[in-house]
């Protein structure tokens, strides 16, 4: 790999941590126009600098080089079979893309970052800046609120989404700058680590007001993570008290769960956008209501705690129906999905119109639907391997910041996917990815 195109894709991977949480307060000011050029860009940029690196190396490939192609023809494979059993090429590009999009970042990262002069140092405070940026725009959407009599009452300053256009993906933009400051604070305790730890304070407080219970767990687990760290006893205890905390607020924030009767909504409250390249799916539909579906009962029926259904009924359920290319791209869905899965989940109760939005809010049982067990499998080896990595290199003496984060946030985002698409929202994924990846290359380039 040059070094040139290391760079570029370094400047890439930074550019879009600092630029996705303001992607969406971007788009809302400017014309429809720019919509879907802005949302596919970053996407086009990353086969850009993955195709560099495959026509750079092609007399002699490396194993990223490799790994890329071979993930190519994987996705060629699923392409090719969606198509034998009548889904669009499109669909199937696109579902892969959400999925693949910062794999295929990661492995470019994993060539790159060892040319570049500290990246896991920029890219940490590139984590931090985002953060911060996120934590003035989340005070002052709680000023205009509170200066808004009409916004006031139970909800007045519940759901804060910073310019992320979600309270969910503010959450997880909080969820990733805390565990920086954690992780820059848990050893050394002086005067600029009291002022980090000041601002992650408030970034917590901030997750709070999100409501978002999966960035809450996904913190809780973060910080419980931490607390096993050879440390003194009462850091320990703080990191403990902080998991502690976080889970009685699950139990407190209010919980509304804001749905499309029909289908995504063009306003935003479900999918993000017009026709979000990110969502899928088929219906149409305007109409926004409230619908009261528990999420924290012990129990699978689906009306009472619809995440347990999906994760302990559903997604068995699937795999055993379609384990090789499961039911196909987005059938999780679509309103008019495969007979059978509307059946499955009609008779457990639900109706299905509800779970064309509820079954988005566990990924791996999302990814089951759409691929069957081979590939999430493999998503799922990869990334464990990576954060097994990043755990024995994290316990060594002197390990860098980065095996850190990227460790914390691999635990938390495991646990979090259980309860929402932390793998497919872009700024976790992003985050996730780019952070493991980046490990994983300093880890060998040390060993």
């Amino acid at each position: 790999m040059t070094y040139r195109l290391a760079r570029i894709t370094g400047m890439l991977a930074l550019g879009l941590v600092l630029y996705l949480p303001l992607e969406p307060a971007i788009l809302s000011v400017l014309p429809l126009e720019f919509y879907w050029f802005l949302r596919l860009a970053p996407d086009a940029l990353i086969v850009l600098v993955a195709a560099g690196l495959v026509l750079s190396e092609l007399r002699s490939p490396s194993l990223q080089a490799r790994l890329l192609i071979l993930l190519a023809a994987i996705g060629l494979g699923f392409t090719f079979l969606d198509a034998a059993r009548g889904f669009a090429v499109v669909d199937t590009v696109n579902a892969l893309r959400v999925v693949l999009r910062y794999v295929v970042l990661g492995l470019t990262l994993w060539r790159a970052a060892p040319f570049i002069p500290r990246f896991p140092d920029q890219f940490l405070s590139a984590v931090f800046v985002a953060g911060m940026v996120q934590i003035a725009a989340g005070i002052a959407e709680i000023v205009i609120r509170v200066a808004d009599p009409s916004l006031l009452g139970l909800n007045g300053l519940w759901f804060v989404e910073g310019t992320t256009g979600r309270y969910d993906r503010f959450g997880f933009s909080m969820v990733a700058f805390v565990i920086v400051v954690l992780v820059r604070v848990r050893y050394r305790i002086d005067r600029s680590s009291l002022l980090v730890g000041a601002a992650g304070s408030v970034g917590t407080f901030l997750l709070v007001l999100t409501a978002s219970r999966q960035a809450m767990l996904a913190l809780a687990i973060a910080a419980l993570a931490l607390a096993t760290a050879r440390l003194p006893w009462l850091r320990r205890l703080a990191f403990v008290a902080v998991s502690a905390a976080l889970v009685v607020m699950i139990s407190l924030v209010p919980s509304t769960i804001r749905i499309s009767q029909n289908g995504p909504d063009p306003a935003g409250t479900v999918s993000g956008g017009p026709d979000d390249p990110d969502r899928g799916g088929s219906g149409s539909g305007t109409v926004i209501i409230t619908a009261e579906k528990g999420s924290s009962e012990l129990t699978v029926n689906p009306n009472r705690n619809f995440r347990l259904y999906l994760n302990a009924v559903l997604m068995p359920w699937a795999a055993f129906q379609e384990p090789v290319l499961g039911f196909g791209p987005y059938e999780q869905t679509n309103l008019h999905a495969d007979s059978r899965l509307r059946n499955a989940v009609v008779s457990a109760g639900m109706d299905w119109a509800y779970a064309t939005t509820f079954t988005n809010d566990s990924n791996y049982a999302s990814l089951v639907i759409q691929f069957g067990l081979f590939l999430p499998v493999l998503f799922v080896l990869m990334l464990g391997y990576l954060t097994f990595s990043a755990l024995r290199r994290s316990r060594t003496p002197g390990a860098p910041l980065i095996q850190q984060f990227a460790l914390v946030l691999a635990a938390a985002f495991l646990v979090a996917a259980l309860f929402g698409p932390a793998f497919e929202q872009r700024i976790s994924s992003s985050l996730l990815w780019i952070a493991l990846f980046t490990a994983f290359a300093y880890r060998a380039e040390e060993a």
